[in-house]
């Protein structure tokens, strides 16, 4: 799925050993004050006229300029990763595939190029004029179907007001294949979500119904989440990250899981593993925020590169990328990859290795 989700047979990747040199913790985050109680029901769409820029693409933007935290050139560097860009490009849309293959939605002079990594090369994949995209003016995601071939989903806005794509490439084209998504489809329909190999792939309507498509059928939600949440799947369910939680999809919608969200700003990334547990970043704040599974309660602590912006792995064994690096968070403190200056806002776990990207292209992170 897209984004970015990606996990190994354990949900987790076998990383070696960090070394042993001594690093403090980061100093803890005051948690922000608590939230009204979190609600139980499902979430109800979030009715507007406004349609947010590239909402589909906002947690691969450039965030704002954090507060001073310890710059990443400061930490000690891992001597177990190493990492390699593998394309220059302005990346706004970075999903996975199976058996190596990449899909990025590139920023080429203001028109959206997506583009493909399959058997060891990229390819541009242009869109037909039809459907052809501004990158201010739409919210795409790219994303290799369960047959390995890609999909378009999302839509374009219009001066006559929102239009849906969702594409199929086949046969050096793309094609309309509204059909995959059932009843959502329709030429007005705003959609969003999380497409791929894993399962479940969750496509929402804005208001309108959610589908989880698992593997052995599909689930239809009574009620989507808001158009700016953070899709993902992991571990056979689909999680929406919105500004007041965490939520997880069920039959009568999308609901919360855990207590009052602490943050207070935007939040971009998240992981999730088999367990329950959670982890979230918060760029504005310069913040991650855990979630226990068995008590439902948020603990917040600094993070160790100003405004991080995507999260994956466990605690122990995690990755953390934004706007002040590409760290490995591992049993002995933070220990930044590769030079000082490089900056990404997706990360995905792949196998042995780790792909990272955003505005300054794409990085190839392995284990040595």
């Amino acid at each position: 799925m897209m984004g970015l989700v990606l996990q190994g047979c354990s949900g987790t990747i076998a990383a070696s050993p960090a070394p042993s040199m001594p690093c403090p913790p980061p100093a803890p985050v005051a948690a922000a004050a608590p939230n009204a109680a979190a609600s139980t029901a499902m979430v109800q769409p979030v009715a507007s006229s406004n349609v947010p820029e590239n909402a589909a693409n906002a947690s691969l933007s450039p965030a704002k300029p954090s507060a001073a935290l310890d710059p990443a050139g400061a930490l000690p560097v891992s001597a177990h990763h190493v990492v390699e860009r593998i394309l220059d490009a302005k990346v706004t849309f970075f999903a996975r595939g199976e058996d190596g293959r990449l899909a990025v939605l590139v920023d080429e002079g203001g028109v959206v190029m997506p583009m493909r990594f399959e058997a060891g090369k990229w390819d541009k994949l242009p869109l037909p004029e039809a459907h052809r995209a501004l990158v201010g003016k739409s919210a795409l995601g790219m994303y290799f179907g369960r047959d390995n071939r890609p999909r378009m989903m999302g839509y374009r806005t219009t001066p006559e007001g929102p239009r849906m794509v969702y594409l199929r490439y086949r046969d050096g084209l793309w094609q309309d294949q509204r059909k995959e998504v059932g009843t959502l489809a329709s030429e007005s329909s705003v959609l969003f979500g999380e497409l791929g190999e894993a399962d479940p792939e969750i496509v929402c309507r804005e208001g309108g119904q959610a589908i989880l498509k698992g593997r052995q059928g599909w689930t239809v939600l009574k009620a989507s989440p808001p158009k700016d949440s953070v899709i993902r799947g992991f571990s056979g369910h689909g999680y929406a990250l919105l500004g007041d939680g965490l939520y997880v999809g069920e039959a009568k919608g999308f609901v919360p899981t855990g207590k009052p969200a602490p943050w207070k700003s935007p939040v971009t990334g998240f992981w999730v593993g088999p367990a329950g547990d959670a982890v979230v970043v918060e760029p504005g704040a310069s913040a991650l925020h855990a979630l226990d599974p068995k008590t439902g309660a948020w603990s917040s602590e600094r993070s160790p590169i100003p405004g991080p912006r995507d999260v994956a792995g466990p605690l122990g064994n995690r990755y953390l990328v934004g706007d002040g690096g590409l760290v490995y968070l591992g049993a002995s403190g933070a220990r930044r990859i590769g030079e000082a200056g490089l900056s990404a806002a997706r990360v995905i776990l792949i196998g042995d290795h780790i792909v990272a990207a955003g505005p300054a292209g794409v990085y190839m992170i392995r284990i040595r």
